[in-house]
């Protein structure tokens, strides 16, 4: 599996390592036998789970969030839940997002008819939970658990964005194509997922 890694340094520059020691993808120096894969870290991340509702799926299909289901339609998605609370075009021309502010949750849709309102049939594409959100999957997977629990859960990602910390590897966003499944640590860096994404298949 490729896994694209990028680095983001506090300093420029590098003082390499001593004599006999290689670099590992953790930016850190070892003897050759002993340096680690960046993946085999972050399969090693420690996981602390939270204590929240149950209410995060995730499967391969697509992951609901309190019902919510990426790939629903929003006839689907408001008979589930309800209406609501607010709607609008995305960021994105082409899409449209609704929120859910008492679960702290916001959905993409396809505009499907290029009209800028919703219809009933239209999909969504990404369900979005905040930081805010008191939701986790069984496992405590959810806002405010270290990375190491989403890496337990759902293996290595495809791609992570990492930095090194007192000398520790700290993931800032990693992605799972599989899972359809991306999460963030947003500044200020603390170690703990803050916002969680799943995309459609």
């Amino acid at each position: 599996m490729a896994l694209v890694v990028w680095f983001l340094l506090a300093c420029s520059g590098d003082p390499g390592c001593f004599e006999g020691l290689l670099r590992a993808d953790d930016g850190h120096c070892y003897p050759p036998a002993t340096a680690p894969a960046v993946e085999d870290a972050l399969l090693a991340l420690p996981c602390v789970p939270v204590d929240l509702e149950p209410a995060i799926v995730i499967r391969p299909e697509g992951a609901c969030v309190h019902g919510l289901c990426v790939t629903d339609t929003y006839a689907a998605m408001t008979s589930a839940v309800g209406m609501p609370d607010a709607c609008g075009p995305a960021s994105t021309p082409g899409y449209l997002e609704c929120d859910w502010e008492a679960f702290a949750v916001s959905v993409a849709f396809e505009d499907t008819d290029g009209d800028g309102a919703l219809a009933p049939n239209d999909r969504a594409i990404q369900v979005h939970l905040a930081g805010t959100g008191m939701a986790a999957t069984p496992e405590g997977l959810g806002p405010g658990a270290t990375p190491g629990c989403a890496t337990r859960l759902l293996g290595a990602p495809d791609r992570a964005d990492v930095r090194t910390v007192d000398g520790a590897l700290a993931p800032i966003r990693m992605i799972w194509n599989t899972w359809g499944a991306v999460i963030d640590d947003d500044a200020p860096r603390d170690g703990l997922i803050d916002e969680m994404y799943f995309l459609a298949p």
